[in-house]
């Protein structure tokens, strides 16, 4: 049809090609002497042209026609692609593929088959096999070929240019067989090679298919379907002087694969197997190598992940790559003998002939170069699964041995040192630019990669990609939702984490975090030291909340708040608070608690930016937090007027993320509210004053300290500045009524001596006691005392 439609096309092509050579068309009906004058040429022409504007309307009416036609095809072709394949998986689940009871129902359907009707129908001729392709197999169930075949005289000469053998296994799947053949035809520079395909008993075109495509393919024409494994190895043997390209028929080759199959192949000659790039059609990784662990399970590298990744676009030792396109040097097949036939009749093949290899003292790579599209288990049964856990306990029981050296568990955090491992639990990401807390968390783990191995498990409802890989490049290892899709488990499993690690220490961030963690953390590791690290006092925030709104359901809230949380506290062996006044709070509500403090961490940028070079006042504050929303209004409202009576040209940038409707309400010509800000360092560099005027909160105001060590002197409440040990006019300005809290703003502005020594003094404070050195020093102390604290009770 396709054929017709171009014929169709060529046909309407030449017709417009006549109309553009008028000049030569001589009618021959008509009288000379009409051809002879300009109006009755003009006249004929027209006639002509109007014949063929005919002409061509019609075609394109065919070939619209054809176009429905083909369309109506393609439709009715789907429709029953669908219902056959929703019918084979009902049979592959009743009726698994060379099952007990496949073959008896295939008995009986063929005894039934085969009874005479009624009326004598003719019997077709059986079709010709020319002798070029067809092999069929030997009587049994044996899959061997009666014949051997040899690589031409002319293609044994080259060392790195072998013969390649490309063996592809069929059964009933001639749709997928065809797109795969036309692609290695299309796609393959290397002439080196030859198509064979093992024919297992088709009954769906498909030998039909291969006898057409004689000479050019191979194919053993088998009477059943054998499975991959005794497929593959027939054909192995069938060409016993050639390399062999294992390929599934449910796979597209792409431009120049093989070519770089055996260009990487043969750079070493301890060099054995070597697979490519395996892709999804929509584009996604699918494969690049594979990693084996001690139990016998495995996980495809990058699935699902972003083919373009430059970690996975670099050659690679892998533990095993896929059999769907796998190339095998025939030294290594020599050394191993093909596929084991204890998988038969398929999985867990590859991994063997992988790991057979390396025992040999074989590499298996990855090569990225080669890309292979793979529609993946299109050609499995229903049950697939099945196998796979039969044979990966064939598997475990072959290689007991060398699974020994293997990592333990997709779970376990593999160490490139002996340092000892600590895991941290969040359900925020250390994210600088969004919170407070983020920027707390980063450089808190940043802080404990000092000296331990760290895990980091996020346990939100969702992990942003651009804040995990930032912590890799530190070595911190990163578990969260959808980590483990390589092995299709989109959840943390926080008890295997547990169970295939072995921690020193367990933070966990927040009481909420413990409170939700606890329970599994003494399940799977009782001995661990928890230590539950505290951003404020959530009870003493919600409190002063509530009577600053003069809430009677927000006091409510913060007093079963209480409860929880000092329920949490003391299930923890040690609880961090980042204040010495958070800490007395605790220890005024149970004095029994074990407390220590660490400050926000936070490092002095090399180069600050001169006064001569600020003029804006700023506030910096991520939204969801409570006193963040109040602050800014009641700035806005009932300070900030009063700063414009004397200075009328200030503005505020309000920066942070997600703000409210009411916040995104104050912007005018004098504030600008700019929502999400990826990087900050513009704003902390042409700042002049920054303002932080809570009302109520608890814990070290990151804002403030971040504000100090970038050379900002910072106007704050007392509420901002409890529990950081400021002085008021030494190292920042504290007021709290809107007018004395305007005032300190005007006097940074119009007194340069007292702006330079405050922005001073802040650093000095900074580096002294918030640095990441100054914390990491108090922070040892610590973590050695509450290890050896439990140590003690151990004994």
């Amino acid at each position: 049809m396709d054929s017709n439609k171009g014929n169709l096309q060529q046909d309407m092509t030449r017709a417009q090609d006549r109309d553009g050579q008028a000049e030569d068309f001589r009618p021959p009906s008509k009288p000379q002497e009409l051809m002879m004058q300009p109006d009755g040429r003009m006249a004929a022409l027209e006639v002509k042209l109007l014949t063929k504007e005919n002409e061509i309307n019609s075609l394109r009416q065919r070939l619209s026609d054809v176009e429905a036609s083909a369309t109506q095809a393609r439709i009715a072709n789907e429709t029953l692609t669908y219902y056959l394949e929703r019918y084979k998986r009902v049979k592959d689940r009743f009726l698994p593929p060379g099952s007990f009871r496949e073959r008896v129902c295939r008995q009986i359907a063929n005894r039934i088959l085969a009874r005479p009707s009624g009326a004598t129908r003719p019997q077709p001729k059986p079709a010709p096999v020319p002798t070029v392709i067809s092999f069929p197999s030997v009587a049994g169930s044996k899959t061997d070929a009666e014949s051997v075949v040899g690589p031409p005289a002319e293609w044994c000469g080259g060392t790195h240019q072998p013969p390649v053998v490309i063996a592809i296994p069929n059964w009933n799947r001639v749709n997928l067989l065809r797109s795969c053949i036309g692609t290695i035809l299309t796609n393959t520079r290397y002439e080196r090679y030859r198509i064979c395909v093992y024919e297992q008993g088709s009954t769906d075109g498909s030998r039909e298919y291969l006898q057409s495509l004689a000479p050019h393919v191979d194919a053993i024409l088998g009477g059943e379907n054998v499975g991959f494994i005794d497929a593959n190895n027939a054909i192995i043997r069938r060409y016993p002087k050639w390399d062999v390209v294992f390929l599934n028929n449910d796979t597209e080759v792409t431009d120049a694969w093989l070519e770089r199959l055996v260009e990487t192949a043969y750079r070493a000659d301890n060099i054995g197997l070597v697979g490519p790039k395996l892709i999804y059609k929509d584009g996604r990784l699918q494969e690049a190598g594979s990693q084996v662990f001690r139990d016998g399970s495995a996980r495809a590298y990058g699935r699902y992940a972003d083919q373009g990744d430059p970690t996975f676009n670099q050659l690679r030792e892998v533990d095993y790559c896929s059999a769907a396109c796998l190339y095998a040097k025939r030294k290594v097949l020599e050394c191993v003998g093909g596929f084991d036939q204890r998988y038969s009749p398929a999985y867990y093949e590859d991994t063997d002939l992988a790991f057979a290899a390396r025992e040999a003292g074989f590499k298996v790579l990855y090569e990225p170069r080669s890309t292979v599209i793979h529609h993946e288990y299109s050609t499995s049964g229903g049950s697939a699964f099945e196998r796979m856990e039969a044979n990966r306990t064939k598997f475990v029981e072959k290689w007991a041995e060398s699974l020994k050296r293997q990592q333990k568990n997709f779970w376990e955090a593999i160490s490139v040192n002996p340092r000892e491992k600590v895991l941290v639990i969040d359900n925020i990401v250390p994210a600088q630019d969004r919170s407070s807390g983020g920027t707390r968390l980063f450089e808190f783990l940043l802080l404990l990669t000092r000296h331990y191995h760290v895990v980091f498990a996020y346990v939100g409802a969702y992990a942003l990609q651009e804040y995990v890989k930032p912590l890799e490049r530190y070595g911190i290892t990163v578990f969260y939702p959808g980590y483990a899709k390589a092995v299709n488990n989109y959840d943390l499993d926080m008890g295997a984490v547990l169970r295939h690690n072995d921690f020193k220490l367990v933070f966990c961030e927040l009481f909420s975090i413990a409170e939700q963690h606890l329970g599994v953390l003494r399940q799977y590791s009782s001995k661990t030291p928890v230590i539950i690290d505290t951003f404020d006092v959530h009870f003493l925030r919600e409190t002063r909340e509530a009577i600053t709104a003069n809430d009677a359901g927000l006091l409510r809230k913060a007093q079963e708040t209480k409860r929880r949380e000092l329920a949490v506290y003391k299930q923890g062996d040690l609880v961090l608070t980042v204040t010495p006044d958070d800490k007395q709070a605790l220890l005024r509500e149970d004095p029994q608690l074990n407390i220590s403090v660490v400050p926000n961490i936070h490092a002095l940028p090399p180069n600050i930016v001169p006064r001569a070079g600020r003029r804006n006042m700023l506030f910096v504050g991520g939204f969801s937090h409570t006193p963040n929303v109040d602050g800014v209004l009641y700035f806005c409202r009932e300070i900030f007027p009063l700063v414009l009576q004397r200075l009328p040209d200030t503005k505020l940038w309000v920066v942070g993320n997600a703000p409210p409707p009411e916040i995104v309400a104050l912007a005018s010509a004098n504030v600008v509210v700019t929502g999400y800000v990826r990087h900050l360092v513009p704003y902390l560099e042409s700042a002049l004053v920054s303002v932080a005027p809570l009302r109520f909160g608890s814990g070290m105001k990151g804002k403030i300290g971040e504000a100090m060590a970038w050379g900002i002197p910072v106007v704050t409440t007392t509420i901002g500045a409890e529990g950081m040990g400021l002085q008021d006019g030494v190292d920042a300005l504290i007021a709290d009524a809107p007018e004395d809290f305007a005032r300190r703003i005007v006097q940074l502005y119009q007194n340069p001596e007292l702006w330079e020594s405050v922005a001073q003094n802040a650093r000095k404070r900074v580096e002294r006691e918030w640095s990441p050195d100054a914390v990491d020093k108090s922070l040892t102390e610590i973590l050695a005392g509450i290890r050896a604290d439990k140590l003690a009770v151990a004994l």
